[in-house]
C-alpha cells in the first residue's frame, strides 16, 4: 500500500490542513476561524474552499440591502440613479441627458449609506442630496446634503454659471453671489467676472465652513 502523502499545513482554497483524521476527511482551518473536518477529495477537487462564510455574508448583505430598501435614503439612492440612467423618466433630460452619472462607488446601495451616514444624514429631517456643482456627477467629492429650503435656493433653473451661489442677473447684467447654511442667506456680492464671483464664492465657503 503506498505510504499517504503528508499535507498538514498545505492550503486548498481557504482552508489550512490541520492534520488528518482517517477515512479520507482531514481536519482543516477556514480563513475566518473555523475548524471542521473536510473529505480529502472535495479539498483536491475544489469542491470545497472555504466553510462557507462567503454566503452566510452574501445573505446578510442581501438581508440588510432589503431591510433598507423601504428606507427614505434607500428612495434617494434609487431615484439619483433613475435621473441619471432612465431615459423613460421626464427628469433624465437635466441629468442623464446631460451627461450627469453616478460614481461607480455609489452604484452599490452599501457605500452610498455609508457615505451619508458619515456626512450627517438623519431619517425624516428633510434632507435632499446636493451636487455642489450642478454639471458634475453624483461623487463623494461633488454632493453634500441639504434641507429644504437650500435645495430650492439653489435649483440650477436659477443659476446659469453652473455653480451653486453663482447666478446671473439679467437685469444689471453680473454675476450675483449668494449662498445659503443652515436657512441662512450669505449675500457676497455682484461681479462682472465670473473667475472673481468663483473666488469671492469660495472664499466666503471657506469663512462659515460650507466645503
Amino acid at each position: 500500500m503506498a505510504k499517504r502523502k503528508d499535507e498538514t499545513g498545505k492550503t486548498y482554497g481557504e482552508w489550512q490542513v490541520l492534520t488528518y483524521l482517517g477515512l479520507g476527511k482531514y481536519l482543516c482551518e477556514c480563513s475566518c476561524g473555523v475548524i471542521k473536518p473536510v473529505q480529502a477529495n472535495h479539498l483536491r477537487s475544489g469542491a470545497s474552499r472555504n466553510c462557507g462564510h462567503n454566503r452566510v455574508l452574501k445573505v446578510i448583505k442581501s438581508i440588510t440591502t432589503h431591510s433598507q430598501s423601504q428606507t427614505k435614503l434607500y428612495k434617494v439612492w434609487n431615484s439619483m440613479k433613475q435621473r441619471c440612467y432612465n431615459s423613460n423618466l421626464k427628469s433624465y433630460k437635466n441629468y442623464g441627458g446631460r451627461g450627469i452619472t453616478v460614481c461607480n462607488e455609489w452604484l452599490y446601495f452599501e457605500n452610498f449609506y455609508n457615505w451619508a451616514i458619515q456626512n450627517g444624514y438623519k431619517e425624516n429631517v428633510g434632507l435632499s442630496i446636493e451636487r455642489i456643482n450642478n454639471n458634475g456627477n453624483y461623487c463623494p467629492s461633488n454632493c453634500k446634503w441639504a434641507n429644504r429650503y437650500e435645495q430650492a435656493c439653489n435649483k440650477r433653473a436659477l443659476n446659469t454659471s453652473g455653480i451653486k451661489g453663482i447666478s446671473w442677473n439679467t437685469k444689471r447684467k453680473c454675476w450675483v453671489v449668494q449662498i445659503w447654511k443652515d436657512g441662512k442667506s450669505y449675500y457676497v456680492g455682484q461681479f462682472q467676472d465670473l473667475k472673481i464671483a468663483q473666488e469671492r464664492l469660495q472664499d466666503k465657503r471657506n469663512e462659515i465652513n460650507l466645503n
